[in-house]
């Protein structure tokens, strides 16, 4: 894409940015033009489609020109624009912490159905918040709830305290540094719904994974086998959440059955896996056995 004194269409920098984009290559270039024009121009997503007439100024072609740069040297997009979307929510994100996942979002809409059948004030623990998304979202969409967001990296929690802000919901958070479930098994602070994204990447698995994954902090993805985290969640769990509380927690795609056992070894029980149908299984619930409290009636 040239970076003369001219100004240039704006469907033309949309194809061009695609093609530089799937030069690289990258998986989804005309999602990721998208995201970077609508992020870095200020324009709609429409706007791509119906005013490509629209004239692009050669300051703003010299800024997509750094950033496609960037992305080049497989630098992901998230991180070059210093934010995403997740949860219909906007997310600042840096080499601190772990890009969101999509399908992480199937884990916050199951937290938030189980925390509807609660009564009062259900406390609800996000273990390894990264940019807070999950605790955020969940804040953000149950008012009632009082929710802890833990993380073991100062500088990650520092990351979820500022999304916090920008969301409005710091005051109704609580950030914990803490390493898994050590603080509440410390304080004896019982849990009714506790979400969890842990490293699963197995050690052989991030060797193999796409360039991006090195821009992204190694303790937020690798686990050794796959399970190291699993495990002492498995552990600790009895000791924290409520009888009728439940583990809302996302799997290793190929090992959703050794990560249940885990759980069901110390007698608790898995309700069911999300989505629930056979082949796509992103995550679990498991439920510790016992009355649970009764279901709040809006």
């Amino acid at each position: 894409m040239r970076t003369t004194d001219d100004t240039m269409r704006l469907d033309a920098v949309f194809a061009a940015v695609i093609d530089r984009l799937r030069a690289i290559p990258v998986i989804g270039p005309r999602a990721e033009a998208e995201v970077l024009l609508t992020t870095l121009l200020g324009v709609r997503r429409t706007d791509l489609f119906a005013a490509g007439e629209r004239r692009i100024a050669p300051a703003d072609l010299q800024r997509i020109n750094v950033c496609l740069a960037r992305r080049a040297a497989r630098e992901p997009l998230a991180y070059i624009l210093g934010e995403t979307e997740f949860y219909g929510l906007r997310f600042s994100v840096n080499p601190s912490v772990l890009i969101p996942r999509q399908e992480t979002e199937l884990i916050v809409e199951e937290a938030l159905g189980r925390l509807q059948q609660i009564p009062g004030e259900p406390t609800v623990a996000d273990i390894g918040t990264g940019s807070g998304c999950i605790a955020i979202s969940i804040a953000a969409h149950c008012p009632r709830a009082v929710v802890y967001a833990t993380e073991i990296s100062p500088e990650a929690l520092e990351t979820a305290r500022q999304n916090s802000r920008r969301h409005g919901v710091e005051q109704r958070l609580r950030f914990v540094l803490s390493d898994m479930l050590e603080t509440f098994v410390a304080d004896g602070i019982p849990l009714d719904v506790i979400v969890c994204n842990p490293p699963y990447v197995t050690d052989d698995e991030y060797t193999r994974s796409m360039p991006e994954n090195t821009f992204e902090p190694q303790v937020a993805l690798t686990a050794g086998d796959g399970l190291r985290y699993y495990r002492r969640l498995a552990c600790s769990l009895g000791a924290v959440l409520r009888p009728g509380g439940c583990l809302v927690l996302e799997l290793h795609p190929g090992h959703a059955d050794r990560i249940e056992a885990l759980f069901t070894e110390r007698g608790f029980t898995v309700d069911r896996r999300i989505p629930d149908y056979p082949g796509a299984s992103w995550g679990t619930v498991i439920v510790r056995p016992g009355a649970a409290r009764q279901p709040w009636i809006p």
